[in-house]
């Protein structure tokens, strides 16, 4: 695949920790239609937990403050856009937190640092292809595609998604990458983009990672009880790796949680955090 594109660096907020001197920095990767904003509440309570860590809220290329970026749009592209960042920043990370897709480019990008950070953390994202088939992400983009605006005020985007079947709370969540044009209030999301790397994040095979030992870090996968983006099969394979003295992988299972962790577990989510740090 060429890659001679011209170079391209993301968006991202920095919430800090209140501790003197130099802290630990971790990446937050948010899923699909989302941006970095989504985890700033959950990042601000956790850095008071942490208070010698550091959260740079990044918005994947395609979302948020992060448009513009050139073809191809898959999560090897996602991943070096980090390094990219880093390198502006001139810092490095020490881990590396992703929800759903955002989770598959965290896998992506430690991949690029072998031996390099000390925890990468993975939330309620299968490791492995999976079809395209029946998804309901892709179900999402569909309708955004449909409704992409204008619509004369945003609650007029939240009832036509209602109308065709999204829950309120989703509704509302998509209805914040609105934006105010001249003509009305469109979705200000690249849609074309967002697709490409959904197609890599079902396609991409990333379980050789995750097996691939690593003095360093510890690798942890968690998920949602009540949620069905990681499969039984995945959790048992995951799950046996942690059993193995060898590799740091270790499952964790939230019991109730949907896919929307942060939202719908946020201190237990936190208490592990706190609990598992290096």
């Amino acid at each position: 695949m060429d890659r001679s594109v011209p170079p391209f660096t993301p968006h991202a907020d920095l919430v800090p920790g209140p501790a003197p001197g130099r802290p630990r920095l971790l990446l937050v990767l948010h899923g699909a239609f989302g941006s970095g904003n989504n985890f700033r509440l959950f990042a601000k309570k956790l850095a008071a937990e942490r208070p010698d860590t550091a959260f740079l809220l990044v918005d994947v290329r395609g979302h948020g403050r992060s448009r513009g970026a050139e073809p191809p749009h898959d999560l090897a592209a996602a991943a070096a856009d980090l390094a990219r960042l880093e390198a502006s920043l001139s810092v490095r990370a020490t881990g590396v937190i992703g929800h759903s897709l955002g989770g598959k480019i965290a896998l992506a990008y430690a991949a690029s640092r072998p031996g390099e950070l000390e925890e990468v953390w993975v939330l309620d994202a299968d490791p492995g292809p999976r079809s395209q088939v029946g998804s309901a992400t892709l179900g999402v983009l569909a309708l955004l595609r449909e409704l992409s605006g204008p619509h004369a005020a945003r609650a007029d985007f939240v009832a036509a998604l209602c109308a065709r079947g999204l829950a309120r709370s989703v509704a509302d969540w998509l209805a914040m990458s609105l934006e105010r044009t001249a003509d009305g209030y469109r979705v200000g999301l690249e849609l074309d983009a967002i697709e490409a790397l959904l197609a890599s994040y079902f396609a991409l095979d990333l379980w050789p990672e995750v097996e691939r030992p690593d003095g360093r870090r510890a690798l942890h996968f968690v998920v949602g009880g009540a949620s069905d983006a990681v499969s039984p099969a995945g959790q048992e394979r995951l799950g046996a790796l942690g059993a193995d003295g060898g590799l740091a992988v270790r499952l964790h299972v939230l019991p109730g949680a949907g896919h929307w962790l942060h939202v719908d577990a946020p201190d237990a989510l936190r208490t592990l955090f706190a609990r598992e740090r290096p």
